[in-house]
C-alpha cells in the first residue's frame, strides 16, 4: 500500500480490524491525502513522546493492551474527529444453501440416515418431553424413528404412549423398538434440538468416518432465553471425565437391530445421557470422535450458569515407587527470587526427598551475595549448578541442563515461583508419566491469587496467549473449563513438567528462540509427534511472572521478538492456525469471546463434494500493476471451472468486467470470506495480507509478494503464517493445479 507505511505497521487498518478507523468530516484534509498519513499528522500534532511510544507497542502480534489504550486515548483527544466504522456482521452459522445441501447429501446417501432416542429420567416433566419431540420432528431432515425412552411406571409413561398414537415415527414401546438405521442422536428429554441439528450430526459422521459426534450448546433459562453458547474443544478424554463436557446430546453408532431397551439400559446404567456419551466416547477411541462446531441444541437449565460443574478434589497420588525428578531452574543474580523459590521447593514439596535433584543453572551471576547463596547450597547437597556465562538462551540452558541428569521426569520451573501446595509435584509428575503424555503445566497465580497462566491458546494475537488470565483462582473461567485438569496444545516453561525420553524424542528446546515461543514450540513438536499435553488446574504454583528479565520494549528486544514470533510460526504454523482445543468460533483477538470471523469449513463443503474451490483475491486495485496481477489471475482461474471474487480497495471496475467488492480491511474481507464460504484467499496487498489474522485454517490463505509493496514487521508476520508466498508473475496453468491441491489435502 502506497504512503502511511508507519501507521499501516501499526496496525489502524489490520490491527485490530474490529475498529476499522477512517478520518470523518473533521480535520480538514487535501482531497488526494492518504487516510493514513493524515492519522499521523494528528497523532504527532496531539501526542506526546510517550503516546507515540505505544504504536511500537501494537505493532507487536501479543500487543492488544497496548492497542486498546492507543485507541481509548485517540478517542479522548479527538473526541468526534475519528469514529470507528462498524463492523461486519458475524456470518450465519448454517444457511440457507447450507440447508439444501444437507437435504441434498441425505437424499443422495452421502450422510447415514438417523433415529432419536429421548430419554427421561426422573426430573423429566410432560412439557420436557412434550417440547423435545416436538424440536425433534421438526428437523428439516427427518429421523427414521424417535423412541420415547421412559421408564415403566413412571407418571410420563401414559404421556409418552399419547403422543405416539398414530404417529408412526413416534414409539414409546421399548421392548418392541429396534433401530432401522446405523446411527442414533442420544439426548436428554432436557434438550431442544435445533432444526438443522439431525442434518449437521449426520454429515459429520459421513465425512469423518466417526462413531460419535457431539455438538456446541447453549443452556435454556425457564423464562426462555438462552445464555453464552459453549464452544467446546474437540475430544478431550481427561476433561471429559471430570465434566462430561460433551453435554447431555450426541449421535452415535449403532449396530442396526439393536433394542431401544438395551440402548436405554446403557443410559441408565451409566447414570444418564451426558456419563454415557463420556463412556461411549471413552470406548470409540479419540479417532472416532468429532466435533460438530455449530450450536445445535439448547439444555434446560434452573439458572444461567457455568455448563461444567466444578471438579472434585482428587486424592494425592501415592509417593510408592515414586520417579526420579530433576527440577531445572535457570538463574542470573536475583537471589531475592532464587532463594525464597528453592526454599519452598525444600519446605513444601511432599514427595520422597531421595528422588528430587535440583539444577540451579547459573547464567553468569555476577553479585556476590548470590555466589555465596550458590557455593553454600552446592556444598550442602542441597542442589546442583551448572554454570553457562553466555549470553541469555532460555532453551540452551536448559537443553544442557537436561543432558545432565538422567531423571525420569524433568521439571522447569522458573526462579521466580514459590511452592504453596505440597501434593504439587506428586500430581505433576503423575501426569506426565502417564503413556502418550508430553507436557504438563500447572495454574499459575499471581500473588493476589488470581491467574497468570491457564494453559496456553494457540493463534491468540496472530502467536499465543494464557488462558483464564486475571481471573479468581477459584472462578470457573469459560463454562467451568478452569476447575478442570485438561487437554491443551501448550503449556509454559515457567513450571513444566514431562518424561525426559519425550523431551529427547523431539530434540528438546529449539535454541534459535533464546526467550520468547520455545515452550510454545516444545508443546507443538510434542502434539506432532503423537503427545497430549495437559494443563492440571488441581496445581497451583504462584509466580511473580518474569521479574527476573524484565519487557522487551528496547528496539534489540523487539527485533529478536519478532523474528522468534516468524520463526514460530513458520515452524507451527498448522497449530497456530487451528488450536484444536480452542474453538474456532471464538475470537482470536481476545480468549474466550465469540469470533468476529467463525474458522471452519463445513463438512457438507468437503472437497469431496466440491471439486474446485472459491477463490477470493483481494488488492489495493489503485496500484496499477497489482491490478493487473489480479486481472490476469481472476481471468485464468476462471476460464479453469473457478469461482472467483474480487476484493479490496478500488473503483467498482477497471474495464476488465469484473466487480471488485468494497472490503476495507482484513476484518471486513474474512467476513466476506466466511459468510460466502470461500475455499482460498489470495492476499496480493497490504493491509489485506493480514486476513491471515481471522481465517485460522480455513479458508487456506496464500499471500503474493509485490516487490515494489514495503515489507514492514505486519507483512513479514503474515508471510510467515500465511500457507504459501506466491511470486505475482506464478503462471495461472500451475496455480490452479497448486489451489486444487491445496483445497484437496486440507
Amino acid at each position: 500500500m502506497r504512503g502511511g507505511r508507519g501507521l499501516q505497521s501499526a496496525g489502524f487498518r489490520a490491527h485490530p480490524p474490529a475498529r476499522g478507523w477512517r478520518v470523518a468530516a473533521s480535520p480538514q484534509r487535501g482531497a488526494d491525502e492518504p487516510e493514513d498519513e493524515i492519522l499521523l499528522r494528528i497523532l504527532q500534532r496531539q501526542f506526546g513522546r510517550q503516546q507515540i511510544a505505544l504504536l511500537g507497542r501494537a505493532l507487536r502480534p501479543g500487543g492488544s493492551g497496548a492497542r486498546d489504550v492507543l485507541f481509548a486515548a485517540i478517542r479522548r483527544r479527538l473526541g468526534g474527529a475519528l469514529r470507528a466504522a462498524p463492523p461486519p456482521p458475524v456470518p450465519e452459522a448454517i444457511n440457507d444453501e447450507d440447508r439444501r445441501i444437507l437435504r441434498a447429501l441425505h437424499a443422495r446417501g452421502d450422510s447415514p440416515a438417523t433415529s432419536a432416542l429421548i430419554f427421561c429420567d426422573r426430573s423429566a416433566g410432560a412439557a420436557d418431553l412434550d417440547r423435545a419431540l416436538a424440536a425433534a420432528r421438526a428437523q428439516i431432515v427427518p429421523f427414521e424413528t424417535i423412541v420415547l425412552a421412559v421408564r415403566e411406571g413412571s407418571p410420563l409413561a401414559a404421556r409418552a404412549a399419547a403422543l405416539a398414537q398414530g404417529t408412526p415415527d413416534v414409539v414409546s414401546s421399548l421392548q418392541d423398538s429396534r433401530f432401522p438405521t446405523g446411527a442414533c442422536v442420544i439426548l436428554d428429554a432436557s434438550v431442544t434440538l435445533r432444526p438443522e441439528a439431525g442434518a449437521v450430526l449426520a454429515a459429520t459422521m459421513g465425512v469423518a468416518d466417526a462413531e460419535l459426534v457431539y455438538a456446541d450448546h447453549a443452556l435454556r433459562a425457564p423464562d426462555g432465553s438462552c445464555g453464552e453458547p459453549f464452544h467446546k474443544p474437540v475430544y478431550s478424554p481427561r476433561l471429559a471425565e471430570g465434566s462430561h463436557y460433551m453435554g447431555p446430546c450426541a449421535l452415535v453408532a449403532v449396530r442396526a437391530g439393536t433394542t431401544a431397551a438395551a440402548l436405554a439400559g446403557e443410559i441408565e446404567a451409566a447414570g444418564g445421557v451426558a456419563p454415557f456419551i463420556t463412556r461411549r466416547a471413552a470406548a470409540s477411541g479419540t479417532d472416532k470422535v468429532h466435533r460438530a462446531p455449530f450450536v445445535l441444541f439448547e439444555e434446560r437449565a434452573a439458572r444461567q450458569a457455568a455448563l461444567l460443574p466444578p471438579a472434585p478434589r482428587a486424592p494425592a497420588p501415592s509417593a510408592a515407587n515414586a520417579p526420579t525428578v530433576a527440577i531445572i531452574i535457570p538463574t542470573r543474580n536475583q537471589l531475592a527470587l532464587l532463594r525464597p523459590c528453592i526454599a519452598s521447593v525444600l519446605a513444601r514439596t511432599d514427595y520422597p526427598r531421595e528422588a528430587i535433584s535440583i539444577i540451579v543453572v547459573d547464567n553468569g551471576s555476577s553479585d556476590e551475595p548470590t555466589l555465596r547463596y550458590l557455593r553454600e547450597g552446592e556444598a550442602s547437597g542441597s542442589f546442583a549448578v551448572m554454570r553457562d556465562a553466555g549470553a541469555f538462551n532460555y532453551a540452551r540452558l536448559n537443553n544442557r541442563a537436561v543432558r545432565r541428569t538422567e531423571a525420569e521426569i524433568l521439571v522447569l520451573l522458573n526462579n521466580d515461583t514459590l511452592i504453596t501446595q505440597p501434593d504439587w509435584l506428586a500430581r505433576m509428575v503423575e501426569a506426565a508419566a502417564q503413556e502418550g503424555v508430553g507436557a504438563v503445566g500447572a495454574k499459575l497465580l499471581y500473588r493476589d491469587d488470581t491467574v497468570q497462566h491457564g494453559g496456553v491458546i494457540l493463534g491468540i494475537q496472530g502467536v499465543a496467549a494464557h488462558a483464564d488470565v486475571n481471573i479468581a483462582a477459584d472462578a470457573p473461567g469459560y463454562h467451568g473449563l478452569a476447575w478442570h485438569d485438561r487437554e491443551v496444545s501448550a503449556v509454559t516453561a515457567a513450571c513444566l513438567a514431562t518424561r525426559r525420553a519425550v523431551f529427547e524424542a523431539v530434540g528438546g528446546f529449539d535454541e534459535t528462540l533464546a526467550v520468547a515461543f520455545n515452550d510454545t514450540l516444545l508443546c507443538i513438536r510434542m502434539l506432532e509427534a503423537g503427545y497430549t499435553n495437559l494443563q492440571l488446574n488441581s496445581v497451583r504454583v504462584t509466580h511473580l511472572e518474569s521479574k527476573s528479565r524484565g519487557h522487551d520494549e528496547a528496539p534489540e528486544k523487539r527485533a529478536r521478538f519478532l523474528q522468534e514470533t516468524l520463526h514460530a510460526r513458520r515452524e507451527g504454523n498448522g497449530f497456530f492456525l487451528d488450536d484444536p482445543f480452542y474453538s474456532p468460533r471464538l475470537s482470536l483477538r481476545s480468549p474466550y469471546q465469540a469470533a468476529a470471523v467463525p474458522r471452519h469449513r463445513k463438512p457438507w463443503r468437503a472437497p469431496r463434494f466440491s471439486p474446485v474451490p472459491s477463490v477470493l483475491l483481494l488488492a489495493d486495485m489503485q496500484d496499477e500493476g497489482v491490478a493487473a496481477a489480479v486481472r490476469d489471475q481472476a481471468t485464468a482461474l476462471a476460464a479453469g471451472g473457478f469461482t472467483v471474487h474480487v476484493g479490496g480497495m478500488g473503483g467498482p471496475t477497471d474495464g476488465w468486467g469484473q466487480t471488485v467488492l468494497r472490503l476495507p480491511d482484513p476484518l471486513h474481507a474474512a467476513a466476506f470470506a466466511a459468510a460466502q464460504d470461500i475455499d482460498v484467499v489470495i492476499a496480493h496487498t497490504p493491509p489485506f495480507h493480514s486476513v491471515v489474522r481471522w481465517a485460522g485454517a480455513r479458508p487456506i490463505v496464500l499471500c503474493v509478494d509485490h516487490a515494489t509493496q514495503p515489507r514492514d514487521e505486519e507483512t513479514a508476520f503474515a508471510f510467515a503464517a500465511a500457507r504459501r508466498v506466491l511470486r505475482p508473475d506464478e503462471p495461472a496453468d500451475s496455480l490452479a493445479g497448486d489451489l486444487i491441491a491445496l483445497w484437496q489435502e486440507s
